[in-house]
């Protein structure tokens, strides 16, 4: 899944701070917050937006999982 990161990394993201610029994150920042202040829309509509947006994604785009666990017992104990 996705990592989580801080608020200043996020900002830092934004701000053009981080090691690799983003300009299309930061046009999604900036297209957001015009929708919030055009339509008056909450930042917990949003947040749930982008939530079910990434759903969305997934199901368009199904990926394999493979799980790999380093806890099972070797067959050399």
């Amino acid at each position: 899944m996705s990592e989580q990161r801080s608020t200043t990394e996020l900002i830092d993201r934004y701000m053009g701070y981080d090691t690799v610029k983003s300009p299309v994150f930061r046009t999604l920042v900036d297209m957001m917050v015009s929708q919030m202040i055009q339509h008056k829309i909450a930042p917990d509509e949003i947040r749930d937006a982008a939530y079910i947006a990434s759903i969305k994604f997934l199901q368009m785009h199904p990926v394999d999982l493979i799980y790999r666990r380093d806890d099972l017992a070797s067959s050399n104990d």
